[in-house]
C-alpha cells in the first residue's frame, strides 16, 4: 500500500498519514498489539501490516539483514542534500549514525549551510556530534503544524 498526498500543499503527505492512522487501524479480537505498525484489514478481509516508516532499525544498511529501504537511498539523500543551503529537521532525533554522518559532512562543506531543528519535546540542545558546527544549527521553538500552515 502506498499513501498518496491529499492535495498539493506542503502538509498534504502529513494529512494522508494522519488519515491512515485514523481510518486504517484494525482492532484485533485477540488483543494483539503491534509497535510502529498499522494493522489493518485489506479489501479481501485479510489482516495486513503497514510499517509507519521505511527508515527503521539499526540494520537498515546491513547486507545480512532483510530491509525494506533501498540500498542506494542514502546516496540519493546525500546527493539531493547538496542542492539546499538550509535544512529543516522535524522530529528527527539524531540517533542514526548513517544520517548524522551525511548531515555533518554537508554542514562541514560550507559555513553557509544551516540546519533548523524543530523538536521542542526532545531536542533542547545541539546534538553532541554537531557541537563543532553549533553556529550553523538553530533550535526552532515553533510547532511543526504552525510552520506548515505558513508555507
Amino acid at each position: 500500500m502506498k499513501l498518496l498526498p491529499v492535495g498539493d500543499h506542503a502538509s498534504a503527505m502529513i494529512h494522508a498519514l494522519f488519515l491512515a492512522n485514523k481510518v486504517l487501524p484494525y482492532r484485533s479480537p485477540n488483543n494483539v498489539n503491534v509497535i510502529n505498525t498499522i494493522m489493518y484489514t485489506d479489501v479481501f478481509g485479510e489482516v495486513q501490516f503497514l510499517n509507519r516508516s521505511i527508515l527503521s532499525g539499526v540494520f537498515k544498511y546491513n547486507k545480512r539483514m532483510h530491509q525494506v529501504l533501498p540500498v542506494n537511498f542514502l546516496g540519493v539523500f546525500q546527493a539531493m542534500l547538496n542542492h539546499v543551503s538550509k535544512l529543516l529537521c522535524c522530529g528527527y532525533g539524531f540517533g542514526d549514525t548513517h544520517i548524522n554522518n551525511v548531515l555533518r559532512q554537508w554542514l562541514e562543506y560550507s559555513a553557509d549551510r544551516n540546519i533548523e531543528i524543530i523538536d521542542p519535546k526532545r531536542c533542547k540542545e545541539v546534538p553532541p556530534d554537531f557541537l563543532h558546527l553549533a553556529p550553523q544549527i538553530a533550535l526552532g521553538p515553533m510547532k511543526v503544524g504552525a510552520y506548515l500552515r505558513g508555507m
